[in-house]
């Protein structure tokens, strides 16, 4: 009996230890009350920065990153934007209704009939950029112009903590008044917790089959007992 029970209690703890250093956790980081407006026909344009902190390292493979956008005003066909992070960066548009030919005239109608909001994320079959008009359901999302995979050229990396740093420009002057409004932006991650947290779990693991063990040891104890009180 106590043997049969203290292996129990190895497998519950060792398999809760391995499913702590190898869970993922999905970290959402929203930013809101920006109301940024974007420079017209300027390549200057704005950036805003995310600061991510409890995260470790993205997995190297699969969908980890995706990106949700709320903007308005302006000319969409008129707007490019970029997600960088850590010497790598993945291009989010490039003037949508264009066809991928920025020197075509892009979609001229205002961002908030597709961006209130869209989301950007891999595995999509449409790309953002082909974008042509006409009103779009929020529950919509497209892949970026990196493609349906082109989020995962953040994969691997060692740490998500950091900065991750949105830029935005309008290559298209002529608009007036009418420029676009950066009003929020979510970055959503999917990493692993950072070793401390992990390194927290697996002690609790190992406070738990210690206080198993010594339950164990006890009832086992206790049988010899009885079995002698019977002899």
């Amino acid at each position: 009996m106590k043997t049969n029970s203290i292996k129990v209690l190895s497998g519950v703890v060792c398999g809760l230890a391995l499913g702590l250093a190898s869970a993922t956790a999905s970290l959402s980081y929203s930013y809101s009350g920006l109301g940024q407006q974007i420079t017209d026909g300027s390549s200057v344009g704005i950036t805003s920065v995310a600061t991510v902190s409890g995260a470790g390292n993205i997995a190297s493979s699969g969908d980890n990153v995706s990106v949700t956008l709320n903007l308005s005003g302006g000319n969409l066909g008129d707007l490019v934007a970029y997600l960088s992070f850590n010497g790598t960066t993945v291009q989010l548009l490039n003037r949508p209704g264009t066809g991928g030919n920025p020197s075509a005239l892009g979609y001229t109608g205002n961002s908030s009939f597709i961006f209130t909001p869209v989301t950007l994320s891999d595995g999509n079959s449409t790309s953002v950029d082909s974008y042509g008009g006409g009103s779009v359901s929020s529950a919509v999302s497209y892949m970026p112009t990196a493609g349906s995979s082109g989020f995962q050229a953040f994969n691997g990396q060692s740490a998500a903590a950091g900065n991750w740093t949105l830029f935005y420009a309008d290559l298209s002057g002529g608009d007036g008044a009418n420029v676009t409004t950066l009003n929020t932006w979510s970055l959503d991650i999917t990493a692993v917790p950072e070793p401390v947290d992990v390194a927290l779990g697996m002690f609790a693991a190992m406070l738990l089959a210690h206080a198993g063990f010594r339950r164990a040891r006890r009832i086992a104890r206790h049988e010899i007992q009885v079995e002698w009180a019977e002899d």
